[in-house]
């Protein structure tokens, strides 16, 4: 994707506007102890809730639902495939994780669930999978807004999308992709065409059993996620 504005823009969407709420809402979480059973890299989620369901459609076009991966850890996450910083770099440490995870692949999955339905079409879906080399390592699922927004809601993700207008000041305030000095044919309609999604990037691990154990935030470490994956599927 084009890159557009400054670093400090680039900071601005890095940053995770697109808030987890896990810390301020009904699932519980606890620190990780050092004496106990459960001690995972991750942040423990006590409350072993069941991860809440879906049915999307994954790169193949096949409709795929949560339940299809019963008995299997799944490594859940969210991403789109216009995202320049923060997708890429979770989905390489995804592909280093899966492959060092030997046998064991055959006992998780993992869903990249679309942040972006008005540009993450079954054939996007396709062609970034081709480009991350994650083409069978994973399912990409896409969707409608109205067929999505109800899962981003159920993990607590806000993915918010920046839409410039040259014809509204007050949005021009509050996004640093506009250009107040630009032609406006052209610059704005590129702009228009590239706006960013901000969002969090975290990891669910989902056991077996389909609840909901562990969270990874972003950044972290591949050997730290490896280990609570083995883990999990040691306790299966």
């Amino acid at each position: 994707m084009r890159r557009t504005g400054t670093a400090t823009n680039h900071a601005k969407f890095l940053t995770a506007a697109g808030v987890l709420l896990l810390m301020t809402v009904a699932i519980a979480c606890s620190p990780v102890t050092g004496d106990s059973s459960d001690d995972f890299y991750g942040t423990t989620l006590t409350a072993n809730a069941a991860a809440p369901p879906f049915t999307l459609r994954d790169q193949f076009g096949n409709r795929t639902s949560l339940s299809d991966f019963q008995g299997k850890v799944v490594l859940l996450t969210f991403l789109y495939t216009n995202c320049p910083d923060v997708c890429p770099i979770t989905t390489n440490q995804l592909r280093e994780a899966y492959d060092s995870l030997g046998e064991t692949t055959n006992d998780i999955a993992i869903v990249a669930v679309s942040l972006d339905p008005a540009r993450d079409t079954v054939a996007a879906a396709m062609d970034y999978s081709e480009r991350w080399k994650m083409t069978d390592r994973w399912s990409y699922l896409v969707g409608t807004e109205r067929e999505l927004a109800p899962t981003w809601k159920a993990y607590y993700l806000d993915p918010t999308s920046l839409r410039p207008s040259a014809e509204s000041d007050a949005a021009a305030s509050h996004d640093s992709t506009h250009r107040p000095n630009a032609p406006k044919a052209g610059i704005d309609a590129l702009v228009q065409e590239s706006y960013l999604v901000i969002h969090s990037a975290p990891i669910y691990l989902i056991d077996q059993e389909g609840k909901m154990r562990v969270i990874i935030t972003h950044p972290f470490d591949v050997a730290g996620l490896v280990r609570d994956v083995q883990a999990l599927s040691n306790q299966g």
